[in-house]
């Protein structure tokens, strides 16, 4: 069970921005062609952040059908094998039409339509270095 936070919602807002921008110096090498809109857009489906936090932890990439079943198991709070196909069908849909495009479309993912493999893109790392500091300091 979280503690609600005291601090006003803007100062959370306000330090998170902080930390991003500590993250993504102008002079930093890996800089992410992400704006912070974007960048707090994509982290701001619990879904998205699964995938990323997958995906950080496999840098070959991962299947689309064991990725949507690590989806479902966050989710649903479930062991893989404990899961109903109608959870991983739901959670496979979801990840199939709408959250790996959308992150594939920020580059933040690449998906093979052809042996079925989510992988790494380039603006993985630096949105995985921000979606760790939040989830360090808001965990």
């Amino acid at each position: 069970m979280s503690v609600p936070s005291t601090q006003p919602h803007g100062s959370i807002v306000t330090n998170i921005i902080k930390h991003v921008n500590g993250i993504f110096p102008s002079e930093q090498p890996h800089r992410s062609t992400l704006s912070k809109e974007e960048l707090f857009t994509l982290l701001s489906n619990a879904r998205r952040r699964i995938i990323i936090r997958q995906l950080r932890s496999s840098p070959e990439g991962i299947d689309m059908d064991d990725l949507a079943r690590e989806v479902a198991a966050v989710e649903e709070d479930l062991a893989v094998n404990e899961l109903s196909n109608t959870q991983y069908k739901r959670h496979y849909v979801s990840c199939y039409q709408t959250h790996v495009p959308k992150l594939c479309e920020a580059e933040v993912v690449a998906y093979d339509e052809d042996d079925r493999v989510v992988r790494p893109g380039e603006n993985l790392t630096p949105l995985a270095a921000v979606l760790e500091k939040v989830d360090t300091l808001y965990p």
